[in-house]
């Protein structure tokens, strides 16, 4: 009987002490008879963590991630050859990764390679590259070397309703889901899918993010099986409901993060409605703001595969309104890629808002990107295609844009011509925070041309005009630096320095270091300017540290600066600009 060879294995073992390795299991029961007893070791692998079977036996778990991305091409080097690999190493770099970086597809892949000495890896790895073909390089009959039968053996031991997650979690043309995007794709409540999810992860078809956010990934490997799965098992118009499903949320909920972060930027002609609310209230900056960090990338894929899918005008708009959070946060890199997807995507529509709006995002990315002469080409055209086809909103962040270029480069008065005109369409589409973005940066513009009572004015009026529609946004933190640039150019520290802190109190909440750094370095020279020389290198020392996680050599010069500093210096600018009963004064000599 079964429990007699039980008991005569056991017995055996107990003679001979062994190591006793079962591999692929799926379930306790399944190997209950074959573990040993004491005295002898036993090591279990599966792909699904075994519950059950460590509770029972007190045994250590332990969880076996993929390969990182060098591991895998050691092993691919260590089994198809240095030589070659040397050779064709980027190539050979795409294979490890469309192998999900999984020892098992790593070493089938080399053995291919070796069996086919004169095939270059780059068609190997144009062959991984397709989602249709990828898996046929792990089909056999042999299952020790069969990826696809192992990954029948997890798929076919979830519940019905989590496989259909994970066929259609597969189709959604991104290497991050997050959870709610899950659901929206399956029209299922969010509490739903994370139990899927849950199974999913507990059987090793989806990883956790390597951020630790709330994402989960499937390499490529998965993905593929998914996808074929899905189109096997799901009518094709339920996966096609489920990408407009999904692009639709995606759209609704960018929409609703634009405005959240720039109140009243996108405009109703961007606006998607979705059968799903996205997952944060209207108005919300901080959730707008963290939704943004983690789906910008995501955004980008899904906009992408809508352009392949005649997703018409989703696919340029989506990647449009990721515009605000760029702005903000200055991932300028991210934002030259959306803003290219965007533009190749209204170019294929020929529609002259999308073709606007998108040279427009692109030519202020490469200003950002410290590329002037480029972003004002970009800039100028979309202007004059904006005039033309009447895209007055459109138009007034162009003219905004091109301000702002012409200013880095120091042509204030082509820059004033441009924000004057910007304000006047801002004023026209009653777009207020705009407008007042707008005049605080016309202070700076007239500060530079030497106009000191315009650009008092300017920055007077963007502070009340931005505390009564927004105190607590950086539009609001823009306005009291200003304001206290201004101050602080008509030597008046000590009412500068009010306008720097209020908008350090704005900075620290609105996620902005580069913002946070200059203000942080104004509020510097206010201090020296008023003698408190230790204050003042606290402030610079804030905002060097903050310059260089940013990799700006701005940090390297004012290190440089705080270490030429003397208490000397404190009291020279405070005879300088301070009067005896302590109110500023302008100075008749500089310092």
């Amino acid at each position: 009987t079964l429990a007699e060879r039980a008991a005569h294995y056991r017995s055996l073992l107990a003679q001979r002490p062994a190591v006793v390795v079962l591999d692929n299991i799926a379930s306790y029961d399944q190997v209950a008879d074959l573990l040993p007893g004491a005295g002898s070791v036993v090591v279990l692998t599966s792909r699904e963590r075994q519950s059950s079977l460590l509770l029972r036996t007190g045994g250590v778990h332990i969880t076996l991630p993929p390969l990182t991305a060098h591991e895998a091409l050691t092993l691919l080097r260590m089994r198809a050859g240095h030589a070659r690999i040397d050779v064709e190493r980027d190539a050979a770099i795409r294979i490890a990764s469309r192998c999900g970086h999984l020892p098992m597809a790593i070493l089938i892949a080399a053995e291919r390679i070796q069996q086919h000495p004169r095939e270059a890896l780059q068609t190997l790895a144009e062959r991984l590259d397709s989602d249709t073909r990828r898996l046929d390089v792990f089909t056999s009959s042999d299952p020790a070397v069969n990826v696809h039968a192992v990954i029948d053996l997890s798929y076919l031991a979830l519940t019905p309703q989590t496989r259909r997650v994970f066929r259609l979690a597969g189709i959604i043309p991104a290497s991050l889901i997050s959870a709610d995007a899950v659901a929206v794709q399956c029209g299922l409540p969010a509490t739903t899918a994370l139990d899927s999810l849950d199974e999913l992860r507990r059987a090793h078809l989806v990883d956790d993010a390597p951020d630790h956010s709330d994402q989960v990934q499937m390499n490529d490997l998965l993905r593929s099986y998914a996808a074929g799965r899905a189109i096997v098992d799901d009518p094709l118009s339920e996966i096609e409901h489920a990408h407009d499903r999904l692009l639709q949320w995606y759209a609704a909920t960018a929409w609703r993060a634009a405005n959240a972060l720039a109140p009243g930027w996108a405009d109703p002609v961007l606006e998607c409605p979705s059968p799903v609310s996205p997952p944060f209230p209207a108005g919300d900056y901080e959730a707008a703001l963290a939704w943004c960090d983690k789906e910008a990338h995501t955004i980008i894929d899904i906009a992408r595969h809508a352009r392949s899918h005649n997703a018409k005008d989703a696919a340029w708009m989506l990647p449009t309104l990721l515009q605000p959070y760029f702005q903000l946060t200055d991932t300028w890199t991210t934002w030259l890629t959306a803003a290219a997807e965007g533009l190749a995507a209204a170019r294929d529509l020929e529609t002259d808002l999308g073709i606007g709006r998108c040279t427009q995002s692109l030519g202020w990315a490469l200003h950002h990107a410290g590329h002037t002469d480029h972003a004002l080409d970009h800039l100028r055209r979309a202007a004059d295609l904006q005039a033309s086809s009447g895209d007055r909103a459109g138009l007034a962040w162009s003219e905004f844009a091109t301000a702002t270029a012409y200013s880095s480069a120091g042509h204030h008065v082509e820059a004033r011509t441009a924000y004057e005109h910007a304000a006047q369409l801002f004023d026209q589409t009653e777009f207020p925070l705009g407008a007042a973005i707008v005049r605080a940066l016309l202070a700076a513009t007239h500060e530079a041309l030497g106009n000191d009572d315009r650009a008092r004015a300017y920055a007077n009026d963007a502070l009340a005009c931005v505390l009564t529609i927004a105190p607590r946004h950086p539009a609001a933190a823009l306005a009291h630096h200003q304001l206290g640039i201004v101050l602080s150019a008509q030597q008046q520290p000590r009412a500068a320095l009010t306008h720097f802190d209020a908008a350090l109190t704005i900075h620290r909440h609105s996620h902005q270091p580069r913002f946070h750094a200059e203000t942080l370095e104004a509020r510097g020279n206010a201090l020296l300017a008023l003698g408190l020389v230790d204050a003042a290198r606290a402030s610079y020392r804030d905002a060097m540290e903050l310059w260089q996680k940013l990799h700006d050599r701005r940090g390297y010069e004012l290190h440089a600066r705080m270490a030429t500093l003397s208490p000397r210096d404190g009291e020279a600018r405070a005879a300088a600009t301070i009067s005896p009963d302590g109110a500023d004064i302008r100075p008749t000599a500089g310092p």
